[in-house]
């Protein structure tokens, strides 16, 4: 999430809703618990809570919701990653795949689309012939 002063607004809304105090605190805590989530999609979430829900929504509640659309699936796992990535001391080398497995794909596309070698020799020999 980007847009924190949307954020406050759809949480005030929830608490006028659900008849609870959202304090700045309760605030931090939700933000630091949402903010790997699109916008969007926390906006959808509380669409849905006011809804479906009877009670202020827990962060669970919100997040379960989120995790069940496609797209912030999908960003949600990313941002996990990379703030493991983060937290998990590694070298730029140990990030990058094995120059054999590259090699072997190149070879596989290689094949597949009718190159020989690395694309150049065949060209330079086309040239040559004419």
């Amino acid at each position: 999430m980007k847009n924190y002063d949307q954020f406050v607004r759809l949480m005030r809304i929830l608490g006028e809703v659900f008849d609870k105090d959202v304090s700045d605190d309760l605030l931090k805590i939700y933000w630091r618990l949402m903010k790997s989530h699109t916008d969007e999609n926390f906006a959808e979430s509380v669409q849905i809570h006011l809804q479906e829900g009877t009670y202020f929504p827990r962060p669970a509640e919100l997040i379960r919701y989120m995790s069940s659309m496609p797209v912030d699936r999908i960003r949600y796992e990313q941002n996990k990653r990379l703030e493991h990535d983060e937290t998990t001391p590694t070298t730029t080398t140990e990030r990058l795949p094995a120059p054999e497995r590259v090699q072997g794909h190149l070879e596989v596309l290689r094949g597949v689309i009718g190159i020989e070698g690395n694309g150049l020799d065949s060209q330079d020999d086309n040239q040559a012939e004419h």
